[in-house]
């Protein structure tokens, strides 16, 4: 057989050849603060120094430029060089600490515009570096009102291909002038891309194929990512020459930003996936723009976001889950979860095929004007509106309830387009909120058809011009659960199960191709990976298409406390008035018509069977009374005395406390012959005390007779596996997060136990004996340990467990920030001021021994292992003497830099300290200035260091690079498993401890023993997706690696 070799094919091979020279002709080049510019730069023994030396020396396409970790380098990197295809110029660092910091504020001559400038130039890998860019001085040719961390500019006459970016921490990236400054022309980005305007037709211009992975945006100025396309003439090039082309945007965390996380304008082909966007629009600092979306797409041309999350949206214009703005064509959002952001769908003019599929949306459409669970508008810059065609918004699942303050949201419904559908959506609203009453309108091109609406959705041409609407409770499994997604899944029997409508799904001419090979044009899974076919019959409403899920048991709504009248059911020709002075601007007019008028509250909701304070507020110029009927109780007359004056006169509510009887979960509570009512209120507290008797008993679990227990009775044979159990399934806390749960049981002998929280991983503690049984006249013993709630009801499951009374559920003392100058100060202690401390103020004069000290108190729900942190300035390095409950220790600290006067910022040391529950005393003497002093359980990360990295970065400090740590698949779905490997030496019975934290340095594991080279990582405790760090601690080693969870 004769081989023949075509002319390409010849040219492909010796292109290979000549890129495995290069590989091989390689130059390593190493950077360190202590190097010298007239060094060779090839060993970490000789490397170079400054940034100007690395932009102009004479590297070669496949050489490495690698910066010393612990480092600064101040100024501006600019290579004036390019790699090559498939032999990329890489940028990292080497040894051990911190990331090596590159910061373009501070240098000579004015802060930088970029803390790295690539212009021109192309094939660049940048990877593990920290990036800065705090301008605070002007720079000649440098406009105040622009900074970035990385920018890349083409500016010249072809393309330019190929950009790594992983693995960075960008941060602290401001202009100099903000106000005053509009949103448009404040110019701030963490990372920004950049192609001028064509104008000659063959010497189009964009940028071509760019990867950001694995990297964490905060404290930005406006925009984490940015890309830009000034476009063309008229006649030059077209949609895909005139914008950057291929970027992939993958596993990032954005945490303040105050711009949008990622705004792709005018780009061709971009995939957006499992970001985390937290707090975009954010105003934690004065310089942020205030304004922004997780995700924002402006004229681009095939676009897929998935598996995103955004959280905290907040501006006074856009500021959605994620958006989709003007002039676009093919965008695709589906598998994202939207959670208290300023509104879920947002759709701008001049868009064809915009699509909404598969999303979840908890509590979004928190502003008052413009914020809206679905918003269709015909903005298209400038005078005239564009509307957009094509509109596709069905399978998505919504829950509307509060906002954080406790306000109830009344989000509106905005659709000014044309050829638009809605359909297949589950919308849920709580009792109290509203969607649609505040802002509506609706073209008649907007097709509404067969959603499922639970609440108050309006009727007026929404839900009435639904013709196949579907009325009722979709059967969330938790709803009102926040950081939660598998709260909305589906419980059996959920009316939205098999109920879908076949629809035809949008066109994405690009499925299937180039970056988004794996993608397909048609939903083929849901939300949580279930198999769909929405073509077909057969499938649910909403984003869930499974076949339902077993309920724990816990309430399907977690209470209000408070119920607007006028939002509640109102029958009989009952009227509604309005008045500032009412809460939320209107109440429900009095009425006098006996039973046939009134006012009735559905879905007053209780944590359990009991009688609980109801309080009414209500506006009456003289005495009288109201009758109210619980349930299918007996009515009950209540008197009450006047108000005052009218509220158009300036009057305010008066509150009538009542007794009623509730049973657990829902109950209807009817008003009639009653003066105008302005809303009620359930009274609850935290948490509280549960009886073990009143709790659902399974299997052989029963009660008992005891004279020392809570109530008289206790709970026993809670044994022999999970059929014999005891589950308290109404456990209210009003805002998610750690919590106390105290345990009340009998044991004669030391004892374990094991409990489950809303489902999750089993866990087993260990209790102490208690005494003697309880007919030997033992009391109860008590075991507190720390638990994780969800917002509302949650569910406790006990079982093999001894004997339990009762449990009870209170805040958690854990700790947190105590600042020097609010201690006692002692002997020549006292405050110093200066705008760089925390509160602005520090102690001093701390030297000459004990009798001049600050003197923290800490109360503490639980004893045990925390971590100490001292935030405190010196010029050099010093000690510090710790006094903890009359244990003394000294410890060394490093220099912290300059005075605070000085512009210096203080500098943190964390160190063990083992704690009492209750009060303990933490003297500080013999010690530089002093700021605070922060307190975590043990390896939960510093809570002093005024940026989110701090916690990771000291982990990672501590990592030993020569022993590796694979994780793999990485990322892993939540939920699921992940399998872990120590490459290296064998562990022959050393103690190996894991965690796992977030990106704040918060612990999202409790720590955990693991035997061998190789174990698996449930990630079953962790909340949501994002960008994690697996920290394992052998003997003397740590070892970190990044965790990826989708």
């Amino acid at each position: 057989m004769k081989l023949c070799l075509s002319f390409f094919k010849i040219l492909s091979i010796l292109s290979l050849i000549t890129t495995l020279q290069i590989a091989a002709l390689a130059t390593t080049y190493y950077v360190s603060n202590a190097g010298d510019d007239s060094n060779d730069g090839l060993s970490s023994t000789t490397p170079w120094q400054t940034l100007d030396k690395v932009s102009n020396a004479n590297i070669q396409p496949g050489d490495e430029i690698l910066f010393r970790r612990g480092d600064e380098f101040i100024g501006q990197l600019k290579p004036t060089y390019s790699g090559q295809a498939g032999s990329l110029i890489t940028f990292s660092a080497y040894g051990t600490g911190d990331q090596p910091v590159l910061n373009g504020s501070g240098g000579a001559g004015g802060d930088h515009l970029a803390a790295i400038l690539i212009n021109n130039e192309e094939y660049f890998r940048i990877a593990d570096l920290e990036i800065q860019n705090e301008r605070l001085v002007s720079r000649s040719g440098v406009s105040d009102e622009e900074s970035f961390g990385i920018y890349v500019l083409n500016d010249g006459n072809t393309v330019m291909h190929h950009f790594e970016l992983a693995d960075l921490t960008v941060k602290n990236v401001f202009a100099i002038t903000t106000q005053g400054v509009s949103f448009n022309s404040l110019k701030v980005a963490g990372i920004y891309f950049r192609s001028e305007r064509n104008t000659v037709s063959g010497q189009e211009k964009h940028i071509k194929d760019v990867w950001l992975e694995d990297s964490y945006f905060t404290l930005i100025g406006k925009f984490g990512f940015w890309s830009q396309h000034a476009g063309g003439d008229a006649g030059v090039g077209n949609d895909s020459l005139n914008r950057n082309m291929n970027y992939v945007l993958r596993n990032n965390h954005f945490y303040q930003t105050g711009g949008s996380g990622i705004t792709p304008g005018k780009t061709y082909n971009c995939l957006v996936e499992n970001n985390l966007f937290d707090y975009p629009g954010s105003d934690v600092d004065a310089r942020m723009a205030k304004r922004g979306s997780g995700a924002w797409f402006f004229s681009c041309r095939n676009v897929i976001a998935q598996y995103n999350q955004t959280f905290h949206a907040r501006g006074d214009n856009d500021s959605y889950g994620m958006h989709i703005d003007f002039g676009n064509k093919y965008v695709l959002l589906q598998y994202n979860y939207s959670e208290d952001n300023q509104g879920f769908v947002e759709i701008l003019g001049d868009n064809l095929y915009a699509t909404y599929r598969f999303n979840i949306s908890v509590n979004d459409g928190l502003r008052a004007t413009k914020g809206n669970t679905f918003w269709f508008s015909d903005y298209a810059g400038g005078g005239g509106g564009i509307k957009s065609d094509s509109i596709f918004v069905y399978n998505n699942t919504v829950y509307v309830d509060q906002k954080p303050n406790g306000e109830f949201l009344k989000p509106g419904l905005q659709l000014t387009s044309q050829d638009a559908l809605i359909t297949n959506n589950a919308i849920y609203v709580r009792s109290g909120a509203h969607v649609g009453y505040k802002q509506f309108n609706r073209d008649n091109l907007v097709l509404v058809d067969n959603n499922l609406y639970h609440g108050d959705v309006r009727s007026s041409n929404f839900t009435d011009q639904d013709g196949n609407a579907l009325f009722e409770n979709p059967l969330y499994l938790n709803p009102g659960a926040l950081n939660n997604p598998d709260a909305y899944k589906l419980e059996m029997g959920s009316p939205a199960i098999d109920a879908g409508k076949v629809l035809t799904e949008p066109l994405f001419p690009m499925a299937g191709k180039g970056i988004f090979a794996n993608i397909s044009a048609n939903a083929t899974e849901d939300y949580f990976g279930n198999a769909v076919d929405v073509t077909n019959s057969g499938f649910n409403i909403g984003a869930y298409n499974g076949s339902g899920e077993t309920s724990q048991g816990n309430n399907p709504i977690p209470t209000g406390p408070q119920y607007e009248a006028e939002t509640a059911a109102l029958f009989g020709g009952i009227e509604i008035t309005s008045c500032n002075g009412f809460s939320d601007g209107a109440a429900v007019k009095a009425t006098s018509l006996g039973a046939t008028q009134g006012t009735k509250f559905e879905y007053i909701t209780a944590p359990g069977d009991g009688t609980y304070d109801l309080d009414v507020h209500y506006l009456t110029t003289a005495n009288g009374s109201f009758t109210y009927q619980v349930n299918s109780e007996t009515a009950v007359t209540e008197n009450v005395s006047a108000s005052g004056s009218f509220c158009y006169e300036g009057g305010s509510t008066a509150v009538a406390t009542i007794s009623v009887p509730l049973d657990s979960g829902w109950n209807a509570i009817t008003f009639y012959d009653a003066p105008i009512i302005d809303y009620v209120e359930l009274v609850l507290t935290t948490g509280g005390t549960y009886e073990a008797e009143d709790a659902t008993l399974s299997g052989t679990a029963t009660t008992a007779s005891c004279a020392t227990a809570s109530g008289n009775q206790m709970v026993k044979l809670i044994d022999s596996g999970t059929a014999n159990g005891l589950s308290f399934d109404n456990v209210y806390v009003p805002t998610a997060g750690d919590y106390l749960l105290t345990v009340d049981y009998f044991a004669v002998n030391s004892r374990t136990f094991t409990y489950q929280v809303n489902g999750g991983t089993a866990q087993t503690d260990t209790l102490d004996a208690s005494g003697g049984w309880c007919f030997q006249g033992g009391s109860p013993g008590s075991h507190s340990l720390e638990v994780t709630l969800v917002a509302g009801y949650n569910t406790i499951f006990f079982y093999d467990s001894p004997i339990m009374d009762r449990i009870s559920v209170g805040e958690l003392a854990a700790g947190g920030i105590f600042e020097a100058e609010e201690a006692v100060l002692s002997g020549t202690a006292v405050t110093t001021s200066c705008n760089l401390f925390s509160g602005a103020e520090s102690v001093k004069n701390l030297s000459g021994g004990s009798s001049n000290a600050v003197t923290f108190s800490v109360d503490l729900s639980l004893a045990g292992d925390y971590e100490l942190s001292l935030s405190y300035t010196t010029t050099s390095s010093n000690t510090i003497t710790v006094d903890v409950n009359g244990s003394v220790q000294t410890v060394n600290v490093a220099a912290s830099g300059q005075w605070c006067y000085q512009g210096g910022s203080p500098a943190d040391h964390t160190f063990a300290v083992s704690l009492n529950a209750g009060t303990n005393t933490i003297k500080v003497y013999d010690s530089p200035i002093l700021d605070k002093i922060g307190i975590v359980p043990d390896s939960g990360g510093s809570l002093l260091a005024p940026n989110a990295m701090s916690g990771i970065n000291a982990a990672i400090k501590e990592g030993d690079r020569n022993f590796k740590l694979k994780i793999f698949p990485n990322g892993v779905k939540r939920g699921q498993v992940a399998n872990v490997l120590l490459d290296g030496p064998e562990l022959d019975g050393e103690s190996v401890t894991a965690t796992v934290f977030d990106l704040s340095g918060r612990r999202v594991v409790a720590p955990f023993r693991v035997n061998g080279n190789r174990f698996e990582l449930s990630t079953a405790d962790i909340r949501q997706a994002g960008i994690y760090v697996l920290r394992l601690r052998i003997a003397d080693r740590t070892l970190v690696k990044r965790l990826i969870v989708l």
